[in-house]
């Protein structure tokens, strides 16, 4: 549930874009969506952020970082979950 939220708060903010062209979503508009979502900016604008640097990458750079990522174990991904989320208790 709470990733459905996150994915309708990243797919309503601004694009931002650089010399290069996008580098990820403008912060005012992170700060907007989240209020208005009622989450807490402080916790979650680097959640959102990331997500908008994900989502600017080339496609060159994004197969090379999934690759990178990838190689995690479960066990490795569930740790960084329950300390970004919580344990949902």
């Amino acid at each position: 549930m709470f990733e459905k939220i996150l994915a309708n708060v990243a797919s309503k903010c601004e694009i931002a874009y650089g010399g290069m062209g996008r580098v990820g979503f403008v912060y005012v508009s992170m700060k907007d969506q989240l209020r208005w979502e009622h989450l807490s900016v402080k916790k979650y604008i680097n959640i959102v952020s990331q997500v908008g640097s994900i989502l600017s990458m080339s496609d060159k750079n994004y197969d090379k970082n999934k690759v990178e990522h990838s190689k995690m174990s479960d066990k490795a991904i569930g740790d960084v979950f329950l300390k970004a989320f919580g344990d949902g208790k």
